[in-house]
């Protein structure tokens, strides 16, 4: 979250994914042609909503939300539907 604050986020198309986790190379901040035309998002501010009427109200207020698991291991076998730990 701290770095989407600091430096922001490109869409997949201004900056591919290579399937490789690391660092974006320091270049890519000022070469990338989205963040030259300051086509990127910033994380503003954020906040915990666990129930379902504090992530409605935060949608109705915001706008699209982030939402976390935790995954257990029957979650490697989970194909559609409702995700229920079994």
């Amino acid at each position: 979250m701290a770095f989407g604050k600091r430096r922001g986020f490109v869409t997949e198309s201004c900056y591919p994914s290579t399937g490789e986790q690391g660092e974006c190379p320091e270049a890519h901040f000022e070469d990338n042609e989205c963040r030259q035309q300051n086509n990127f998002y910033k994380v503003i501010d954020m906040c915990i909503a666990a129930e379902v009427e504090g992530i409605k109200k935060e949608i109705m207020t915001n706008g699209p939300v982030l939402g976390q698991i935790t995954p257990f291991t029957d979650m490697l076998t989970y194909s559609d539907g409702v995700y229920s730990r079994t």
